[in-house]
């Protein structure tokens, strides 16, 4: 399906970025990314956004991509497995806490 747009002036904008300058009433500075905490990049609402710099989301999109790469092992059985839906995440200031899956 992808992102979703929103035309403006007959300009179209992705949703989130607009949902984030409106909620923080300017646009986006040079430098300035925004992230889907949960990994999914069609899910905008508002408690999955994260504004942050550049260099602290590609730090966090390796740190995720290595988390795939990783076996675990069951201490009861031995038997390996993934962390499947285990993610890094950042969490907003004005977000309440919430547990990592």
């Amino acid at each position: 399906m992808g992102r979703k747009r929103i035309t403006i002036d007959g300009q179209q904008y992705y949703a989130y970025r607009v949902q984030v300058e409106t909620a923080i009433g300017r646009e986006l500075k040079t430098g300035e990314h925004i992230h889907h905490l949960d990994g999914d990049e069609e899910n905008d609402n508002w408690e999955n956004l994260a504004l942050m710099s550049k260099g602290t989301h590609w730090i966090l999109g390796r740190l995720n991509k290595a988390l795939e790469k990783i076996t675990l092992f069951d201490p009861r059985s031995g038997q390996p497995f993934h962390p499947v839906g285990f993610r890094f995440v950042l969490y907003r200031e004005d977000m309440p806490s919430k547990e990592v899956e």
